[in-house]
Order: C-alpha cells, then structure tokens, then sequence
C-alpha cells in the first residue's frame, strides 16, 4: 500500500516519516535506547492468561479506535476546509476499518464477539475528554495531536520490539494499520502548519494559544489512563515499553517544536 504524502509547501521541515524515525531513535539513545533497525522475531500469545490478557488488550485498542472515528466525526463541521475535511473522512474511514480488524482478530483468537468491550473503551474515552473534541477548532485539534502525533513512538517502538503478537494483526499492523496512522499524523500535522501560514498573525497566534491550552489539559486528563494502557500493552505484547514511556515528554516537545515553533511551557 502506498502513503499519501501531503505537498504543501510548508517553511522548513516537513512532517516525514522519515523525519519521524530519526528523531524517536535520536530521543531513544539520549535515554540509554536503541531502537533495533529491524523488528525482532514474535511468537504467538500462550493459551490460559496470556491470551486472554492480549486480546483484551486489542479489543481495548479496538474500543480506542472507534473513540477516535466518532470524533472525527463530530470535528468534520469545525472548519470550512476541503483538505481538512477529505483529510478527516480518510481518518474516519481508515479507523473504523482498523476497529473491525481488532474485532475480528480477537473473536478469531478467543471465541468471543469484543464488540461489548469495544464500546466500554469507547465511552471510557468519551468520559475522559469530555465535549473537548466537538467545542471548538483548537479543543478538535488539541484532541487530534494527543491520540494521533503523539503515538508515533508507540507505533515505531512497538512495531520493532514487540515479542508476542498475533500472526494476523501482526501483517495487518504493517500493510495497513502503520502506514494509515503515519498518513493521519503526517495531514494533521502539515494542514495545521499551512493554517497558520494564511491566517493573519493575530489570528494565528489567539489560535495557537488556545490549541496549546486543550493540549495541556488533555495532557493532565490522560496521564493516568496513558500509564494504565502502557502496562496493559507492555504485559501483552513484551515490547519496550519502558522506552515509549521514558520518551513521552520528549517526543511532545518535539511535536510542539513542530507545531509551534516552540516546546511546552515549562510545567506543562
């Protein structure tokens, strides 16, 4: 499958993946990392507790997912834009393809329909953040920047050192669920830099404040539940899950260097 790279010219760098892999691994061996170049040999989850313990961590994604397209959803009327709008449709589309996958791979592996799980997580979600994602353009993109750029390391360290994973959702995750993230973090990430390039300047920055403000408060509101889901995962999947969570802040503030021109305020 191939990735739809965005175009718009833009002053410095791009959002790239190739920009992506090499700051993570850079932040990796500033922690004391490395990133294999390649992914390391997985087997299958165990029977008894160890599968049951996997694939209740893919429904829990699967729920996570869906969150996200019913989001998007309610973020398609903020803006009057085409690409934002063509943008966001892919995501919706792309994401509730992905939910399914889940769906399917776990019932495949345990016998049993996630789809009462998958809703649980979604409405968890929902709870947590609240009417942030439908209030307002900087509430939606402040949401869009904490489920979507700031997975990027996830995505990269999990691919690369994952020991234990389905055989399916191991091929899914790299024909389809990898380089569909990647496009998704890749348009949020360039639209916004080309926004703020045509708006006026007091505009722009009246923007940028409010955005960093939800972020920040979306920061606080997920903390817990980040950490909780990294246990989960790094249990199921034994990847290097000590590296993704001794990387997070660093990885915002290198998302914010890109957004803003500037990392979060210290304290945040």
């Amino acid at each position: 499958m191939s990735i739809i790279e965005y175009t718009t010219p833009l002053a410095g760098t791009a959002w790239t993946k190739d920009w992506e892999v090499a700051t993570i691994s850079r932040l990796a061996v500033e922690a004391g990392h490395e990133i294999p170049p390649q992914p390391l040999p997985t087997r299958p989850p165990g029977p008894g507790d160890e599968s049951t313990e996997y694939y209740s961590c893919y429904a829990s994604v699967a729920g996570l997912d869906k969150f996200i397209y019913e989001s998007c959803a309610s973020g398609m009327g903020l803006v009057e834009d085409a690409e934002f709008q063509l943008l966001l449709t892919r995501q919706i589309g792309d994401d509730g393809a992905h939910a399914q996958r889940y769906r399917e791979v776990v019932a495949k592996g345990t016998g049993f329909d996630p789809l009462n799980s998958i809703d649980d997580e979604a409405r968890y979600q929902r709870e947590l953040v609240g009417d942030l994602t439908g209030r307002d353009l900087a509430g939606f993109l402040a949401f869009e920047i904490s489920y979507e750029l700031y997975t990027a390391p996830e995505f990269l360290i999990l691919g690369r050192t994952a020991r234990v994973s389905d055989a399916d959702l191991l091929r899914s995750g790299a024909e389809r669920f990898g380089p569909d993230e990647f496009v998704h973090r890749q348009g949020v990430a360039n639209w916004w830099r080309s926004l703020v390039a045509r708006l006026p300047a007091t505009e722009a920055a009246e923007l940028t404040a409010q955005v960093r403000s939800r972020d920040e408060l979306l920061w606080q509101r997920r903390n817990d539940d980040i950490t909780r889901r990294s246990s989960v995962a790094e249990d199921a999947t034994q990847a290097n899950y000590p590296l993704i969570r001794a990387i997070r802040s660093a990885w915002r503030d290198e998302v914010h260097q890109f957004l803003f021109g500037e990392p979060p305020q210290a304290g945040s």
